[in-house]
């Protein structure tokens, strides 16, 4: 019971450090062969976009692909502030492997409970 504890406690010590890091975007017309952590991409043409992929924010190093066209289901939404920093909508919520749940919001990380 205690170690269950340490381990919460030190999971929100590391999720605190964690949101410090801003994503960036890059746009492409198709996905790259090298990822780089902390960028959010952007598949499409002429500014349509219908993919993001991302590095998991959580260091597992499992490729996110999320569906940004209308017509596919589960599909996220897009925005980029004044400063191309990325907001995703809804939440990205992993059922498999690490199990990450978060927001990405203005380039930053927030971690779900």
């Amino acid at each position: 019971m205690i170690k269950n504890k340490i381990k919460k406690a030190v999971g929100w010590f590391v999720n605190l450090f964690r949101n410090e890091i801003e994503y960036k975007t890059v746009t492409c017309e198709d996905l790259p062969d090298y990822f780089e952590k902390n960028v959010l991409y952007l598949v499409g043409e002429n500014k349509q976009f219908w993919q993001a992929a991302m590095l998991c924010p959580c260091n597992c190093g499992d490729l996110i692909q999320l569906t940004l066209d209308t017509k596919g289901k589960p599909r996220w939404q897009v925005y980029l502030n004044k400063k191309s920093k990325p907001t995703l909508h809804p939440s990205v919520h992993r059922n498999v492997n690490c199990r990450s749940h978060y927001i990405l919001r203005e380039g930053k990380v927030i971690w779900c409970k």
